[in-house]
C-alpha cells in the first residue's frame, strides 16, 4: 500500500516518522504501547496467521 504513494509523500512521511521517533515522549510512548501490545491475544494470532502465509504451517 505505501509504494503505490507517491514518492515525495512517503519521503515526507518518512522525514516527520523519524523526527517523532527523536522525542524522547514519544519514544517512551511507543515502548509503553509496544510492551502492553507483545503477547496481547490477538497480536498472537496475527503472528501465528502471518507465519502459517509466509510458511505454510501454524
Amino acid at each position: 500500500m505505501i509504494a503505490a504513494n507517491s514518492e515525495s509523500a512517503v519521503r515526507i512521511s518518512k522525514e516527520v516518522i523519524d523526527l517523532a521517533t527523536l522525542d524522547g515522549d514519544a519514544r517512551a510512548r511507543e515502548a509503553s504501547a509496544n510492551k502492553s501490545l507483545r503477547g496481547s491475544e490477538e497480536q498472537t494470532a496475527r503472528f501465528k496467521a502471518a507465519t502459517k502465509r509466509v510458511t505454510g504451517r501454524e
